[in-house]
C-alpha cells in the first residue's frame, strides 16, 4: 500500500508498468542494479512473449463469457514455452495442482498426453468445461491454429473414509466374496463362478477400461469367465482380475 502522492512520484521516476497496452494493474518496477539480495537469471523469459497472470485473467474472461471463475491462472503462451523445452509430441505431461486447467489446455493443443489432478469445485466449473472448448476448437490463448478434437478421460477418486465404510472383507480362498449388494454381479453355474456382464454394463461400468486400469495394459479379449490381457498369451480369471474392483 502507498499513498497517492508516493504513488505519482513512482510513476514519474518510470517505476510503474501499466503492462504492453497501458491498460493493466500497475506493477512496481524493480532494476537489477538495486537488487542486492538473490541469484541474477541466466535467461529472461520477456512480459511480451509469455504473457502475465492479468493476460491468463483474460483469456479466462473470453472463455467463460466475462465471468470471473479463478484469480491466479498462469498464461497459456508461458506454459507453451515450458512445453516446448522440455517435451515433444505424445510425451506425458503432468499437472498435480491443475488450477485453472491452463496446463492440460496447452498440452492438449500441443499433441501432449497428459494428466491433471485437482480436488478443488473449480474443476467442474472452470477445467473440465475449459477442455471441452479447446476439444470443440474455441479460439483463445495461444495456438489459434488448433482447431479442436481429441478427448480427455474424467476419473473421480474415493476417498478413503468413504472405503472404510463401505468396505467389507472376508479372508477365504473365492474369487468373490458374497455381498448382497454385488449379488447380481456374480452368477454360479455348474458350481463356477461366472461375471454377469450385462449387470455391469447396465451400471454404467466400462469392464474393459476397468480391467486395464487395474492391470496397466492392454486388454485383448474378455468373456464371462475369463480376460486376455495384450502380451499375455495365459488367460486370466476375470473375477480374480476384478477382485480388487468389487472389494467394496
Amino acid at each position: 500500500m502507498t499513498s497517492k502522492e508516493n504513488f505519482q512520484k513512482l510513476v514519474d521516476d518510470n517505476r510503474i508498468y501499466f503492462g504492453r497496452n497501458g491498460d493493466n494493474v500497475p506493477s512496481l518496477k524493480r532494476f537489477l542494479s538495486e537488487v542486492k539480495q538473490g541469484t541474477t537469471p541466466l535467461t529472461i523469459w520477456k512480459y511480451i512473449e509469455v504473457g502475465h497472470n492479468q493476460d491468463a485473467t483474460k483469456q479466462l474472461l473470453v472463455l467463460f463469457n466475462n465471468v470471473k471463475l479463478f484469480d491466479t491462472p498462469k498464461p497459456e503462451a508461458l506454459l507453451q514455452r515450458i512445453l516446448e523445452i522440455s517435451t515433444q509430441e505424445n510425451d506425458l505431461v503432468c499437472d498435480f495442482f491443475a488450477g485453472s486447467g491452463t496446463t492440460c489446455a496447452v498440452a492438449h493443443k500441443m499433441k501432449r498426453k497428459y494428466i491433471g489432478i485437482e480436488m478443488g469445485e473449480h474443476f467442474e466449473s472452470v477445467i473440465l468445461p475449459r477442455l471441452k472448448k479447446v476439444i470443440g476448437g474455441f479460439k483463445s490463448g495461444t495456438l489459434k491454429e488448433f482447431n479442436g478434437g481429441g478427448a480427455i478421460k474424467v476419473y473421480e477418486l474415493e476417498s478413503y473414509e468413504e472405503i472404510l465404510r463401505k468396505i467389507k472383507y472376508e479372508d477365504n480362498d473365492k474369487p468373490l466374496a458374497y455381498d448382497e449388494q454385488y449379488s447380481d454381479l456374480v452368477e454360479c453355474k455348474n458350481e463356477s463362478y461366472m461375471l454377469n456382464i450385462e449387470a455391469l454394463e447396465n451400471m454404467g461400468v466400462d469392464i474393459k477400461e476397468t480391467l486395464e486400469n487395474l492391470w496397466g495394459v492392454g486388454v485383448e479379449f474378455f468373456n464371462e469367465k475369463v480376460v486376455k490381457f495384450k502380451g499375455n498369451d495365459k488367460e486370466v480369471e476375470i473375477l480374480k482380475a476384478l477382485k480388487e474392483a468389487l472389494i467394496w
